[in-house]
């Protein structure tokens, strides 16, 4: 029932955002968090994907994203270090990002109101050029 996915994927997003808030949230829970409302959300049928659904994913996938950007905000003025577990999840970060984009969450994006797209998709890739590129150096370092 969409109910029950609704349900779900509405207590991943409260969990996420309420670590978040708290500053009590890791990377690596982050990860977890998200990749648990994706795994549900693909795994539904298709009419179970109700609008309110997907609106929900997709706040769990911005969420995500949003952490994720603190974090490499973080490292970049010094304030952390960055594991080489937490690397390889920016790493994994970066290829989901893309892979939403180019596959199981593009209609989702496509009906995105907030931003055209292209545009959307265009800035995405140009940062996950950047992310990558600094995960690169930091592993060249280590």
């Amino acid at each position: 029932m969409a109910l029950i996915l609704e349900k779900e994927l509405s207590d991943i997003l409260k969990k996420t955002y309420y670590k978040w808030k708290k500053g009590d949230i890791t990377l690596q829970e982050t990860h977890g968090l998200y990749f648990s409302a994706k795994k549900r959300y693909l795994a539904a049928q298709e009419e179970k994907r109700t609008k309110e659904v997907s609106e929900l994913m997709l706040k769990n996938f911005f969420l995500a994203g949003r952490i994720t950007e603190e974090f490499i905000e973080k490292w970049q003025n010094g304030e952390i270090t960055p594991t080489d577990k937490e690397l390889g999840l920016l790493k994994e970060g970066c290829d989901e990002v893309l892979a939403a984009f180019e596959k199981h969450l593009r209609k989702e994006l496509l009906a995105y109101q907030k931003k055209p797209y292209n545009i959307h998709y265009a800035e995405t890739k140009e940062k996950i050029s950047r992310i990558r590129k600094l995960i690169d150096a930091e592993l060249a370092i280590i």
